[in-house]
């Protein structure tokens, strides 16, 4: 008989132990994490609205690592800063704002825009030009940016560089919302280096710059040096009446006015500068340059004259705008009493000398002039690069109305070397200029781009 089998019992696996001990370490471990971040959160947070003051950064700007915006909000404060050094008149302290709020948010149009006024107002043009051409490479589409920019360089004799950086930005033909403007500006550009026939080819193949609205200045000025002219004075006269302009476009609507033979317009247009600018020197001075052009021996001219200095004061900057334009116009016994009220209250009378020797020049007294101009340089062995500059020229200018070409040629080498100094972009200006002059000697002083 056999044996059954016994039946083997039911084996069981083992439980599983749990690590209660790590899981506990884990949860810990990111609460401790968690705790560490809120308070650096927290830290960071108060740090920018408690010690820098800024109400503009967020919480959650500063939680979610919101660079961009974080960067935007510090240059917003830097920019207010320097609006508020600027009243103060503290000036290092608006430009070193100025700077690092540019450098925190370098994308910020309307910022830029206005440092680069700021600079322009310290009479940094350099700072001005080299601020507008870094925002106009970082947002080439932004009109206004371009505006400004080929604007700056077209009116300073950077025409050269205004194409460059044409050409680097849009090409031999720009596309896009802004390629009316970059048209405009480049036959101006090339107007003003002086390739007229290219200009006018340009011009004709562009036709939509004359329907563009928001470089209307810069296409009046190519059409005005392609000689459409009345064109030109309409564009700039409709510009004037919407409201919208500076003094500069009075100024040189007055002047188009004039040389186009519309001497009434030009004395009207001077007296809305008057209206509009009222208390500021240069259109009080407009106004008597256009009077004496629409009647030189009119009694409204000195009349207005001496109405401008005694409102004025003697103040210096008026002195010398109205000694300025009498150097220009020839009125010799004008400068001469300018000269003479002036000479015992303002200690720098070397400027005024020079508008003295201007108006000689302008009344073909050349002797005379270059007497003053001995004189003036006998005076200025200190003077600095900026008067150095202005004498020269006048120097050079002599040389050449006399045909002394040894002087031309020396005068002019002391004329290279002061503008090298002060404001070596304009070398090209000067060069072009001695050029249109005939002035082979002085022209050769410049370096040819």
């Amino acid at each position: 008989m056999s044996v059954p089998e016994p039946i083997p019992a039911k084996i069981q696996s083992p439980r599983p132990v749990v690590a209660w001990g790590g899981g506990r370490f884990v949860r810990i471990s990111l609460i401790v994490v968690v705790l560490l971040y809120l308070l650096l959160v927290g830290a960071a947070y108060g740090w920018f609205h408690v010690i820098r003051g800024n109400a503009q950064v967020r919480f959650l700007d500063v939680a979610l690592f919101r660079v961009r915006q974080l960067r935007h909000a510090i240059a917003e404060q830097q920019f207010t800063s320097a609006r508020e050094e600027l009243g103060k008149k503290n000036y290092r302290a608006a430009y070193l704002a100025f700077a690092t709020a540019i450098r925190k948010d370098p994308d910020n149009v309307p910022g830029r825009i206005e440092a680069a006024e700021f600079f322009r107002a310290l009479g940094s043009v350099k700072m001005e030009i080299s601020t507008l051409e870094e925002g106009l490479a970082r947002t080439p589409g932004n009109t206004a940016l371009a505006n400004r920019t080929f604007a700056l360089l077209t009116a300073t004799g950077r025409d050269r560089n205004a194409l460059d950086l044409m050409h680097r930005l849009y090409g031999d033909n720009a596309s896009g919302e802004s390629a009316p403007l970059v048209e405009t500006y480049r036959i101006l550009a090339t107007l003003n280096i002086g390739d007229e026939e290219k200009a006018r080819v340009m011009l004709a193949d562009h036709p939509e710059i004359r329907r563009y609205a928001l470089a209307q200045w810069a296409l009046a000025d190519v059409l005005w040096k392609s000689k459409e002219k009345l064109a030109a004075i309409e564009i700039l006269a409709v510009s004037i009446s919407k409201g919208t302009v500076d003094y500069q476009e009075y100024a040189k609507l007055a002047q188009w006015e004039e040389l186009g033979g519309l001497a009434d317009d030009a004395v009207a247009t001077a007296r809305k500068a008057c209206s509009r600018f009222p208390g500021e020197v240069a259109p009080r001075v407009l106004l008597i340059e256009m009077l004496a052009n629409q009647s030189p021996s009119s009694p409204d001219v000195q009349k207005e004259a001496q109405s401008f200095l005694k409102e004025s004061k003697g103040q210096v900057e008026a002195v010398a705008a109205l000694a300025e334009l009498a150097g220009r116009k020839g009125w010799v016994d004008l400068e001469r009493s300018l000269y003479l009220a002036a000479a015992n209250r303002q200690p720098e009378m070397r400027m005024l000398a020079l508008f003295a020797a201007d108006a000689l020049a302008a009344s073909s007294r050349t002797e005379e002039e270059l007497q003053v101009l001995k004189q003036v340089e006998a005076q200025s062995e200190d003077a600095n690069p900026a008067f150095a500059v202005q004498l020269r020229r006048r120097e050079v200018m002599a040389a050449g109305v006399r045909g002394d070409h040894d002087a031309l040629r020396e005068n002019s080498r002391f004329l290279a070397a002061a503008v090298q100094a002060s404001d070596p972009d304009s070398l090209e200006t000067y060069r072009r200029l001695f050029v249109r002059l005939g002035y082979k000697e002085a022209a050769a002083a410049f370096p040819n781009p």
